[in-house]
């Protein structure tokens, strides 16, 4: 996808399954903490097994894509 990242970084090969969850927000989910760099928090109840995962980067876009 060529996207531009905003904040943060991509996922890595070191971002697998035994390591903490991550993920990359869209803009539009900046909007639920105007003023704030989402970069560095934490999502929860994220996903199928309401996991926590940290915020390591933030699209241009408002893009969604569960895998």
């Amino acid at each position: 996808m060529t996207i531009p990242l905003l904040k943060g970084r991509r996922f890595t090969v070191h971002d697998v399954g035994s390591s903490l969850p991550v993920a990359i927000i869209n803009e539009a989910a900046r909007q639920t903490s105007p003023g704030q760099d989402p970069v560095g928090k934490y999502l929860t109840n994220f996903g199928p097994k309401a996991s926590t995962a940290a915020i390591v980067g933030m699209w241009s876009a408002d893009v969604r894509h569960v895998a």
